[in-house]
């Protein structure tokens, strides 16, 4: 069980934390919200989903892959935003990218505490 939190919280977190840097770029350069952007990451989302086999096949170390393999769900929680809120200003798109992240980081701090749940509910499990 472990392993599978480890999993979830180690995903999650650089999905969030991808998604989060698509959403700031744009932010951060004065170009507020639009459903062009929405478009080109949900483009970027479709590319790396096609060629997440190529982009495994590109790392050495066994703890990169799980990333890479599911690289492609950051730019579709970017578009999702993009959509979401396509009339957001720049402002507004560096709030939304920062929640974003945010979010990501707050399940990466909480992993002790999933650990704890999950290894009361295995004990509970054996015990019934």
């Amino acid at each position: 069980m472990n392993d599978r939190i480890e999993w979830v919280t180690r995903v999650g977190t650089s999905v969030s934390l991808v998604a989060c840097a698509l959403l700031l770029a744009p932010g951060f350069a004065g170009v507020g919200s639009s459903l062009g952007f929405a478009a080109v990451a949900l483009g970027l989302a479709i590319l790396t989903f096609v060629y997440r086999d190529r982009l495994v096949a590109l790392s050495d170390t066994s703890w990169v892959r799980p990333h890479l393999e599911i690289a492609w769900v950051g730019p579709l929680v970017a578009a999702a935003v993009f959509a979401l809120y396509r009339d957001a200003a720049p402002a507004e798109l560096q709030t939304l990218g920062a929640v974003v992240g945010l979010i990501g980081m707050f399940n990466y701090l909480l992993r002790p505490l999933y650990f704890f749940v999950g290894g009361l509910l295995t004990r509970l499990n054996r015990a019934l």
